[in-house]
């Protein structure tokens, strides 16, 4: 994360709006924020991390009412605006959180937060305010890795190894190394699958390949049946095929001669049908046109006549229709004779309206000039008592204006008894970590004590020189080992002595002895009380290891103790430095204490004339708005009354206006006048002109129509009539083409024997599908003539053969007994070789099963070892430690370097932090024995080694953090070891922002800013480059 801009206003000591460009101070690399204590340093990261988290370690969200306390006092107001860049691309993005006080003084409403990424060259607001989602850390890794709070710099080196080992976890998503629950599901998962498995191979039973072999013979044997069934059935199906022929033949024969006899009877019909067909042509041919033509003609003539009949109904409708439009045509003329008067009253009715509608307006202006006096004058009496009411309010606020105290006294005494208050704190504090050592350093050596007492061991006195103490306990533990070595070499002895005497004991007379090869074993060797000195031997060499067992383990413990003593004693005295300096800060805090009127040690006095101050001040605020409001409103009564008197002269110049009006339209009347129509109504008098003028227009309008509907009329009339001539011409044509035709009809008919017209129309009636009759016709004699073809051709093939029925029975009646046993023996064979072919698959199942089964079982082993390997986040812990490690050694790269080459951070088997002194030979000591300057060297070396893995983390091209330190509790060469290390940090590319109140280190870092808090402005900032 790299920030861009900050800005703050009405944030605790903050009071108007302060803007920071950080552009110019990353550009430095490294820089500073400086200025006395309680200026608002902290105060700057402490708005970032707000910004971002919605969360202060200073104020509790509920119990402290953080939105009242975290207002500044003279503020209204609170704005803190953070934009910042992150990821690989450098996204830029703005946290904004904001409140504001309410009416009244201690209602503050609470800190909303908001969102926004600038994206399309707009801020788009966000969804969620979680910073946690966008920059990749929590607000507790946050504050160890990019803004680092006061106290909180050293904590990554001393935090527990618990705590550091979830600070790696969050900080590099270590869970996703967390595989106990995966492991666990494909372990259970095996384990179901094997069980399946083996429910599966217990189905399947014992299958061999000898069982499938003779299941195969005894398939081919029943095989080789069914072909001998199938070579006879093959000579049966051939001699019941002959005697199907020749039944086909014999049902043929009789088929054709029944369907030859059908044919025959039918001969007459078709002969009948053959002789109507002729005739019906010769009709067809001859007189079918003449007949259509004349019918043609008969049905045109007709029509001509009713087309006749109605033309002349149409012309006398049309002479009728034409008589009636001639008679409107007078009335409407006579009508319009006297027009141009009409219009002109019509005209004038409309002026006598205006003049009447004016008359009305004036009677209502009238009356409003007279009520808008009456309320001019009581709006400048309202003014009048509202500018009494003003300066009486203004007085009183004047009166509790003079009764406030010192407003800027009281804050600088408030600060001064904070700060000596929070003084109190740490001397408390401190006092508290004194008497907690010298009980830590009691409580060890009371529990040496009881380690000796129970060691039995009171002879060694912990009050004695430690060094004498570890000398005792060294020449004990080296006398004993004397006594041990003596008494092991005494041990050896007699137990050979021992084992001798045993293989005495075990020869036999006459046997050769594998040592001299004598048969005969005379003074055989005899052990005496040599057993009971062995035992005596033992039972000492145990009571001296006992011994020795105890002293080193009070050997171990001393030197144990030894060094916590020692590191204890180191850090009392340096608390007991710590309480020197701040007696000396106490000090010097009380002599600035300059108000003789208070008592230093009573802040009670400050608070009540606080509360006064806030008491009067909420009453001053509320007179101050009652005169706002009051001036308010005499504005916009002094605006009303102006508006009023503006109205009231308009009334008067509309008054004036209508009378001149009225006179002026009163001398255009000529044919009517006012006086005849003062009690009418004005609409009235519109609506009767606009009457006449309708009927005016009405009648012009229906003149014009009528002269086109004469016209039209007329040109229908005279049309229909040269129609009716033209229609009666044709029809005496019609008329003499129809006899000519009879004529000829007539002639043709002379010349028939058997037709007359009677007979010709039915047989054309009765029509034919001639093409079908004759195809009909045409077929019966093909199917005749085939008929007594093929029924010689079956008589010549069937020759003197005749078909026997029960012989053909007996071959069908065989046939049907050796299908039925071939297929009795063919699901014989079906079932032997489908329980053939299952034995088989069931065989391949099985070696496959058991194959699976092995696979399985393998892999369930090693899901077991990796179960045991991931149980209880054991995988997680070791990769942190990974982590851990390579920490250490990059953070070793630079730590080495600032000790010059004297001292190395390790990490211990608990993943604890622990010093490498290459001053004393290499030896390993706590991080708490470290100087405050290797203390900063070591802090400052982990906290640039986390962010460059934060860097790779979030793929940031840089990496940057700020450093709250106060570094005031540092001697001059801790303070000088701090300004070494920093000067280092200037060759690289690295954004460091250190805050801090001592002037030394101001003047080794050139860009910085500079925070000063002024008791009427507030906290201000400088800029080092614009001085």
């Amino acid at each position: 994360m790299i920030p861009v801009s900050l800005k703050i206003k009405g944030l605790y000591s903050y009071q108007d709006e302060q803007c920071i460009d950080f552009s110019k101070l990353t550009e430095a690399h490294i820089f500073g924020f400086f200025g006395s204590v309680g200026s608002g340093k902290s105060s700057i990261l402490e708005a970032i991390t707000f910004a971002l988290y919605g969360i202060t370690d200073r104020l509790n969200e509920r119990g402290d009412e953080r939105s009242y306390n975290m207002l500044n006092l003279r503020s209204n107001e609170l704005l803190i605006d953070f934009e910042f860049k992150t990821g690989s691309e450098e996204n830029l993005y703005r946290f904004v959180a904001t409140s504001k006080r309410r009416k009244r003084f201690d209602d503050v409403t609470s800190i909303e937060r908001k969102a926004y990424q600038f994206t399309k060259n707009e801020w788009q607001p966000l969804e969620s305010v979680d910073a946690e989602k966008i920059i990749g850390l929590s607000y507790e890794n946050f504050k160890r890795t990019i803004i680092i709070p006061q106290g909180k710099f050293q904590e990554f080196l001393q935090l527990s190894s618990t705590e550091r080992t979830r600070m790696l976890k969050e900080l590099f998503y270590l869970d996703k190394f967390e595989f106990s629950d995966k492991v666990a599901a494909l372990l259970s998962e095996a384990k179901t699958k094997l069980t399946d498995l083996q429910a599966r191979i217990d189905m399947l039973g014992t299958i061999s390949p000898e069982t499938i072999q003779v299941i195969e013979a005894e398939l081919a044997e029943m095989q080789s049946q069914s072909k001998r069934y199938e070579t006879n059935l093959k000579g049966l199906a051939e001699q019941e095929n002959a005697f199907l022929q020749l039944k086909k033949l014999t049902t043929a024969i009789k088929e054709q001669t029944a369907q030859l006899n059908r044919l025959q009877e039918q001969a007459a019909h078709f002969k009948q049908k053959k002789e109507k067909l002729e005739i019906y042509e010769y009709c067809f041919t001859t007189y079918k046109p003449l007949f259509e033509r004349k019918t043609e003609l008969l049905t045109f003539i007709n029509k001509q006549e009713n087309k006749l009949n109605e033309s002349k109904v149409r012309i006398h409708q049309f002479e009728q229709e034409l008589e009636k439009k001639y008679i409107d045509e007078n009335r409407i003329k006579q009508l319009l004779a006297d027009r141009e008067i009409q219009f002109k009253k019509a005209n004038e009715l409309l002026t006598v309206a205006d003049v009447l509608t004016k008359i009305a307006d004036l009677e209502k202006v009238k009356k409003s000039n007279n009520d808008g006096s009456v309320l001019v004058e009581k709006k400048e009496h309202e003014c009048e008592l509202l500018r009494s009411t003003i300066n009486n309010l203004k007085q009183k606020r004047q009166e509790y204006k003079k009764k406030q105290p010192d407003h800027t006294a009281l804050l600088q005494l408030n600060d001064w008894f904070n700060a000596n208050l929070q003084f109190q704190k740490n001397g408390t504090e401190i006092n508290g970590k004194i008497s907690l050592r010298k009980q830590q350093i009691a409580s060890l050596e009371s529990s040496f004590a009881e380690k000796l007492a129970v060691e039995n061991c009171t002879d060694l006195q912990l009050n004695q020189n430690g060094n004498s103490v570890k000398k005792q306990l060294e020449s004990s533990i080296s006398l004993l080992e004397n006594n041990q070595q003596i008494l092991n070499e005494e041990h050896t002895h007699l137990l050979a002595f021992h084992k001798l005497g045993d293989f005495a004991m075990s020869l036999q007379h006459g046997e050769a002895c594998p040592l001299c090869g004598s048969l005969e074993h005379l003074h055989q060797f005899e052990t005496g009380n040599n057993a009971e000195k062995l035992q005596h031997v033992q039972e000492q060499l145990a009571a001296i290891a006992l011994k020795l067992k105890s002293l080193n383990y009070l050997h171990t413990e001393f030197n144990q103790l030894n060094t916590t003593i020692q590191f204890i004693s180191t850090d009392l005295d340096h608390l007991s430095t710590e309480l020197e300096k701040h007696n000396q800060v106490v000090a010097d805090h009380h002599a600035l204490f300059k108000w003789n009127n208070y008592d230093k040690n009573d802040p009670s006095k400050v608070q009540q004339e606080i509360q006064q101050w806030n008491e009067l001040k909420q009453q001053i605020d509320g007179l101050d708005e009652q005169i706002n409001k009051a001036e308010n409103d005499e504005q916009e009564q002094l605006k009303t009354l102006e508006k009023w008197k503006e109205r009231l002269q308009e009334v008067k110049a509309k008054n004036n206006e209508l009378e001149g009006a009225i006179a002026a339209l009163s001398t255009q009347l000529e044919l009517l006048r006012v006086n005849d129509f003062i009690n009418d109504n004005p609409p009235q008098l519109r609506n009767e002109s606009a009457l006449i003028k309708e009927k005016i227009a009405s009648a012009e309008q229906e003149m014009v129509q009528l002269k086109l509907n004469i016209d039209e009329i007329a040109q229908q009339l005279n049309q229909t009539k040269g129609n009716l001539s033209a229609d009666q011409e044709q029809l005496h044509q019609q008329q003499h083409l129809l006899q000519n035709l009879n004529q000829q009809i007539k002639q043709l008919l002379e010349n028939e024997v058997q037709l007359s017209e009677l007979t010709i129309i039915e047989t054309l009636n009765n029509r034919l599908d001639v093409a079908f009759e004759r195809k009909a016709i045409n077929e019966y004699n093909l199917q005749l003539n085939a008929s007594e073809e093929v029924l010689t051709k079956l008589k010549q093939q069937a020759g003197d053969k005749e078909y026997n029925e029960s012989d053909h029975q007996e071959i069908i009646n065989r046939i049907n007994g050796i299908n039925l046993q071939l297929e009795e023996l063919n699901r014989s064979i079906g079932a032997k070789a489908e329980q053939c072919d299952q034995l088989k698959q069931n065989l391949l199942e099985l070696t496959r099963l058991t194959i699976e089964n092995e696979k399985l079982s393998k892999r369930k082993e090693n899901l077991d070892t990796l179960s045991k390997l991931f149980r209880s986040s054991g995988f997680v812990q070791y990769i942190s430690g990974v982590y851990l490690q390579n920490l250490c050694e990059a953070a070793n790269d630079r730590f080495h370097k600032l000790t010059r080459q004297q001292l190395s951070l390790e990490i211990r088997e608990d993943n604890s932090f622990a010093i490498r002194d290459f001053l004393n030979n290499g030896q390993l000591r706590h991080v708490k024995t470290l100087s405050g300057g290797q203390t900063f060297q070591a802090a400052l070396s982990l906290a640039l080694a986390l962010a460059d893995n934060i860097q790779q983390l979030t793929h940031s091209s840089e990496n940057f953090f700020f450093l709250d330190e106060g570094f005031g509790s540092l001697d001059k060469e801790s303070l000088q070891v701090v300004f070494d290390t920093l000067k280092s940090l200037r060759k690289e590319n690295r954004m460091v922002g250190v805050i801090s109140h001592v002037e030394e280190m101001q003047q080794e870092i050139e860009v910085y800013l500079k925070i000063i808090n002024d008791p009427e402005k507030g906290s201000r900032i400088t800029k080092s480059w614009e001085n």
